[in-house]
């Protein structure tokens, strides 16, 4: 079964790198379109058909890989244990039929996560644009890249999800993984894959088109195969570390400050030969590593380069401009940052909101500090709400009540024999995970999201420790039900994408449903029954209290139908939604429709179509005199609003 889980990581780490590589070299020549990706995934598989049936005359065949693995599952020969299988099975299937159900509708996606992919499918590039969403240029690109592979094979965003939702899966069979090579038991490794399928943000980001599961597989990945070199010194498990470690980078820029810290573990094998004098094997290891790192830097140079045109800087637009913590962060200013952020883990409502944040102020007043000293460009500590499933500010309470007293148990049984001193190293690692998350990331509402690798690292821990110390049957079942119970609201009441309706519960809600009570009353709340188009504006009916944001993209599908407009100009704000646009366009308009950015002020606006002159601008800014003007949306005539460098030449 182990080897069936190795052989898909790798698989999976080798088609990223293959995939990325294909993408970055068609966007040279700019044939990123449907016919370059359609021969690339019909060569691809015809190679893996020819591989296949080579492969098929030795004994270690992949036929041979998958009798090993249904071997393997038959070694989960109690009910409990296939009990947790079918339980993960069944988190797997909620999670998918959600996400098939639903337009993709996440605001990141709106704004730059999907906006970007419709510029490069129809520049056939990647290479930067004029926009005034910058975030569209200098955000890390390979979750999309993924996405628009399955965009132009399908035609349609209807499979967009998958690409975390097989994020999550990888992460998994990893999180499992780690936990065989840290000397847990099958039962050890099964509560691990069940701790990560519960925690409530990673339920509710697998059905999301945002990479928050796709950068934490790849830095599981990058510590799993750390760990397996340190134990078999295998030459090809350090340079799939470096790829993993160079994979997330292309994926989201934090993954550095949950990679670095694992190279902790490589310690005590480096103490070991350095005591032994063994200079071939330290000789070797630095040449592995020079390697490992250069393939880390190859994959994400693309990204580094285009950022560079742009910005002249590899990581892109100025960090002063990020969620970043100030230079002069103190020791103190890092230990509230680390309250706050674990703060946003713990849900309040009412009375309850008043007696934890009156605790909170008193263990952190031990130390002469209040949260009321917190410095964030996010402003002032708060805490989640109660019950409030979504994708961007959910916190994961149960997850931590575990890790938390995972790490406990394993403190005080350090001299246990059941705790080796991987464990031991293993939770520094982590822990320095959370230092460094919190030294360069300032406290956000949103930062339960960007902590979703520290808990998925933390899952073989919290596996291991069930399955050694806790010598009670009852008490592990007890657990296991807790995890599953307090994960299953995040599967069923997702408030971007609700399975189900909140009366179906008699649950008052404070999102969508509560602002917009005709939504409460109506079946079409949950997304089985409800128009996809409308499923793209969720986010943006519970963001704006108003449900005319829809009609207002309608009415201006419409202007442009009727009046037969093929050339659009837009003049966005940096926050503002761009793909619905696109979206709505490609289900009503039976002609092809150009979409630029004009009138960029940004740094981006030497990159400006000059050639490009648009017919109509539709814009979200008052500051125009509008042919037509809603209350979300506006048309203005082209003629008048565009810069003298923009017009053709």
């Amino acid at each position: 079964m182990a080897s069936f889980r190795n052989s898909l990581l790798i698989t999976t780490i080798l088609m990223s790198v293959i995939v990325l590589l294909a993408t970055e070299f068609l966007s040279v020549f700019h044939l990123i379109n449907e016919l370059s990706i359609t021969i690339f995934w019909l060569s691809f598989s015809a190679v893996t058909l020819f591989l296949l049936v080579y492969t098929s005359r030795r004994k270690k065949n992949v036929i041979g890989v998958f009798r090993s693995a249904l071997t393997g599952f038959k070694n989960s020969n109690t009910f409990f244990d296939y009990l947790i299988i079918c339980l993960i099975l069944a988190i797997f299937i909620l999670i998918f039929i959600t996400g098939i159900s639903s337009a993709p509708n996440n605001w990141d996606s709106m704004t730059y996560h999907l906006g970007r992919i419709i510029h490069w499918i129809q520049n056939q590039s990647l290479a930067p644009f004029a926009t005034h969403i910058e975030r569209q240029l200098f955000q890390p690109p390979l979750a999309e890249i993924f996405i628009v592979h399955l965009q132009l094979l399908t035609k349609s965003d209807l499979f967009a999800f998958l690409v975390q939702f097989y994020a999550m899966i990888g992460s998994i069979v990893a999180a499992s993984l780690i936990t065989l090579k840290l000397g847990g038991s099958y039962r050890a490794q099964l509560l691990s894959a069940l701790f990560v399928a519960t925690i409530p943000m990673g339920i509710l980001q697998t059905s999301s088109t945002q990479n928050d599961y796709v950068v934490s597989f790849f830095i599981i990945s990058f510590v799993y195969f750390l760990i397996v070199y340190i134990k078999d010194q295998t030459w090809y498990s350090i340079i799939l570390s470096g790829t993993s470690l160079g994979l997330a980078i292309c994926t989201k820029q934090t993954s550095i400050l949950f990679a670095i810290p694992f190279l902790l573990l490589l310690t005590p094998l480096v103490y070991k030969w350095i005591i032994a004098r063994d200079y071939n094997a330290i000789k070797k290891f630095l040449l592995l590593g020079i390697a490992s790192a250069i393939t880390g830097i190859i994959l994400p140079l693309g990204y580094f380069i285009r950022n560079y045109q742009v910005w002249h800087d590899i990581l892109g637009r100025p960090a002063s401009s990020g969620p970043l913590q100030g230079t002069g962060l103190s020791l103190d200013g890092l230990f509230l940052t680390m309250v706050a952020h674990i703060g946003n883990h713990i849900p309040a409502v009412g009375p309850l909101y008043t007696i934890f944040y009156e605790l909170l102020e008193s263990i952190i007043g031990l130390f002469d500090l209040s949260l009321a000293n917190l410095s964030s460009p996010y402003g002032s500590f708060a805490f989640p709400p109660l019950l409030f499933p979504h994708e961007d500010l959910t916190g994961n309470p149960f997850s931590l009540l575990l890790i938390i007293a995972s790490i406990i148990v394993i403190v005080v049984k350090y001299r246990d024999t059941r705790t080796t001193q991987m464990n031991i190293l293993y939770i520094i690692c982590c822990i320095f995970c959370f230092i460094a998350f919190s030294a360069v990331i300032a406290w956000q509402p949103w930062s339960s999201r960007l902590m979703l690798p520290l808990f998925i690292l933390f899952a073989p821990l919290v596996g291991i420790v069930l399955s050694k110390f806790v010598t009670k049957r009852g008490f592990i079942v007890a657990i296991t039900l807790l995890m599953v119970i307090s994960a299953t609201p995040y599967l069923f009441l997702n408030e971007s994408r609700p399975l189900m309706h909140y009366d179906v519960l008699g649950i008052q809600t404070t999102g969508i449903a509560k602002i917009i009570p005709e939504y409460k009353q109506n079946k079409e709340f949950s997304i089985i029954y409800s128009n996809r188009t409308q499923d793209y504006f969720r986010n943006k009916l519970f963001a704006e209290n108003k449900k005319t944001i829809l009609q207002d993209h309608l009415n201006v599908m419409e202007y442009i139908i009727s009046n037969n407009i093929s050339k659009v100009g837009l003049i966005f704000g940096e926050n503002d939604w761009e793909y619905p646009l696109w979206a709505i366009a490609r289900y009503e308009m039976s002609h092809p429709i150009h979409v630029e950015h004009v009138n960029v002020r940004g740094q981006s606006a030497s990159f400006e179509n000059k050639r490009f002159i648009p017919e109509i601008i539709i814009t979200t800014s008052q500051n125009y005199n509008a042919i037509i003007r809603y209350d979300t949306l506006h048309v203005i005539p082209a003629q008048g609003y565009l810069p003298n460098q923009t017009r053709g030449v």
